[in-house]
């Protein structure tokens, strides 16, 4: 099963938003990764809007906290308007009630609007956000250091990678079996490429929306081939 949501899914859902409350909330848990308890526990002096980056003073598995940077101009604007005159120990986040929104509010938001949306009922459960975020992370070329540092990971081992491929970024001309071709995607030399600079982190791996009937099996042969080269790194990295 695909652990993350396509950028195509990821704007469905942001689409189904019913306040701009709920709005901000989701576009901070894709874009900073941050865990719920974290988003529902901020307050608006744990913003720094002139250096674009969040103080996140309850961190799981770190006591000191961590800084984590908002990357997206469009982002720090929305929270200025948002932000405006408010206390800075007040709590980020309201509840319809003026409380301090609680972590079981923000699940039933998102599940509300991917349901909406049109996503899966596995992928309606919010941490997917996270997921989603590190995977976008890793795809536009963030190190896995960097990453694991917004994440929050003590360890770098605990940024394991889970790697699914999604066949249609291969070119057509390499993998013709599928429903969504990607004119001028990706070669198979890419792909390995990006197996063997993950395969020190990877836990799992899957294919997805291959369609061999619309071939004559080359799809499903290259899909059986990566699995194979996944299998030989993983193998080499434990010996």
């Amino acid at each position: 099963m695909r652990k993350y949501l396509k950028e195509e899914e990821l704007r469905a859902v942001f689409d189904q938003t019913k306040s701009p409350r709920d709005y901000l909330m989701l576009r901070l848990l894709y874009e900073t990764g941050m865990r719920v308890g974290e988003l529902q526990a901020l307050v608006i002096g744990d913003l720094d809007l002139q250096d674009n980056e969040i103080s996140i003073q309850k961190a799981k598995r770190h006591q000191e906290g961590r800084k984590v940077p908002i990357w997206n101009h469009s982002t720090t604007q929305l929270l200025k308007m948002y932000m405006q005159d408010r206390p800075k120990d007040e709590a980020l986040f309201i509840s319809n009630k003026g409380t301090p929104i609680s972590k079981r509010q923000i699940q039933r938001i998102y599940e509300d609007c991917a349901k909406r949306a049109g996503i899966e009922r596995e992928r309606q459960h919010v941490h997917i956000l996270r997921h989603t975020h590190a995977v976008m992370a890793l795809k536009s070329g963030v190190d896995l250091r960097t990453l694991q540092m917004n994440l929050g990971h003590s360890k770098i081992d605990i940024t394991a990678i889970y790697l699914t491929l999604d066949i249609d970024v291969i070119d057509p001309a390499y993998a013709p079996g599928t429903s969504t071709p990607e004119p001028f995607g990706l070669t198979p030399s890419d792909i390995i490429e990006c197996i063997e600079n993950f395969s020190s982190n990877l836990i799992g791996f899957d294919v997805v929306e291959v369609c061999p009937t619309f071939d004559m099996g080359q799809t499903a042969l290259l899909a059986t081939k990566m699995v194979r080269y996944v299998i030989e790194y993983i193998s080499r990295n434990k010996r």
